[in-house]
């Protein structure tokens, strides 16, 4: 059984909530918004990484954190509308870039492509702005589609890598975008200048939207939990697989989701005792779910709390649960015959 560690992050407030947290996929570091309004970027021990949070010259508020892919950069959105990325250097030194004013609202969701070079920001106006990024740290804005929520608010969005023809008989690289909004339409977009609706009514806020690249399947999840499955074809265009009522409880809706393999998706909702994973692939079993199941030697969490947040590392075959109480429990995949059908190895970390 592994051991894990619980370091303090002393630039934290004490006792006090934290509103977002992210981790860069690069480098031992995270990225925590506190009651204070200041973003903490900390190292893997709970010491501050750089030689300051980053706090706001306005009395606004930090809501998005995004790392990017490749390097070790923070890209922040703030309340204000505000955009800027934080580039971490190996002395502790941050340097700090602000795009543009093309956001005059609160900053929804930010996004970056997988290969790094394009970051896509969006906000509660309904305005989308698509950003080069140049790799050190800066980006400057290609396209802003000041319509793009058609007077929805936007809410989650997704890079989806795509193929189109080039005019010659071959086919050019496009990166397009989807992001759906709060009206319940989906929207399509990429980095040449075309933004339009492509989805139909939802019927409700979209408040999940993910993709998978391996199946080229895009999940929707509503507020009302309805869970729709689309197949993004190679010139980016979606096609209905199948469409799924969620059965779980989930009065505000999905809180946290993670892709636990091809066709597998774990949710959170904050009122259940355990994760749920979907079946979003094609066949009987598509919208179908089972429980993340802990260890049968005994509770990992106590009946009264809930688990809120989801992440998985597939390379090596974790899933960390995070709780409304304050736990964070770690599980391993393991064999059918090392642990029965479906069981995990679960580790409980410090609380915090």
């Amino acid at each position: 059984m592994a051991s894990y560690v619980c370091y303090p992050c002393g630039s934290l407030p004490r006792d006090s909530p934290v509103r977002s947290v992210a981790a860069s996929p690069v480098e031992a570091l995270a990225a925590a918004i506190g009651v204070d309004g200041a973003v903490h970027i900390v190292d893997d021990e709970g010491s501050l990484a750089v030689d300051r949070p980053i706090d706001s010259r306005t009395s606004k508020e930090p809501t998005v954190l995004c790392w990017h892919p490749r390097e070790p950069t923070l890209i922040i959105g703030w309340h204000d509308g505000r955009v800027q990325s934080v580039s971490v250097s190996q002395d502790g030194k941050a340097s700090v870039f602000e795009g543009g004013a093309d956001h005059k609202s609160a900053i929804v969701d930010i996004v970056v492509s997988p290969e790094g070079g394009r970051v896509l920001s969006t906000d509660s106006a309904g305005v989308a702005c698509v950003w080069r990024f140049d790799g050190r740290g800066r980006f400057s804005r290609l396209h802003t589609y000041r319509s793009a929520g058609g007077g929805s608010a936007l809410t989650k969005s997704v890079w989806v890598p795509t193929r189109v023809p080039d005019g010659s008989g071959g086919t050019a690289s496009l990166m397009a975008f989807f992001a759906g909004t709060d009206g319940g339409w989906l929207v399509y977009g990429d980095d040449q200048g075309n933004c339009n609706r492509v989805g139909g009514d939802f019927r409700a806020p979209i408040d999940v939207l993910e993709y998978d690249p391996a199946s080229r399947r895009m999940v929707v999840i509503t507020r009302d939990l309805a869970m729709a499955v689309l197949e993004v074809g190679p010139s980016a265009k979606p096609t209905l697989v199948t469409r799924a009522k969620l059965a779980v409880r989930a009065s505000r809706g999905i809180t946290a989701t993670a892709w636990l393999g091809q066709g597998v998706l774990s949710t959170a909702t904050g009122e259940e005792p355990a994760a749920r994973a979907w079946l979003v692939g094609q066949g009987e079993g598509a919208g179908s779910s089972f429980l993340v199941k802990l260890s049968a030697k005994g509770r990992a969490i106590p009946r009264s709390d809930r688990v809120s947040a989801v992440a998985f590392l597939g390379s090596r075959s974790l899933l960390a649960l995070g709780t409304v109480e304050g736990r964070v429990l770690v599980l391993r995949r393991v064999a059918a015959q090392e642990a029965g059908a479906g069981a995990g190895a679960a580790a409980p970390a410090a609380r915090p």
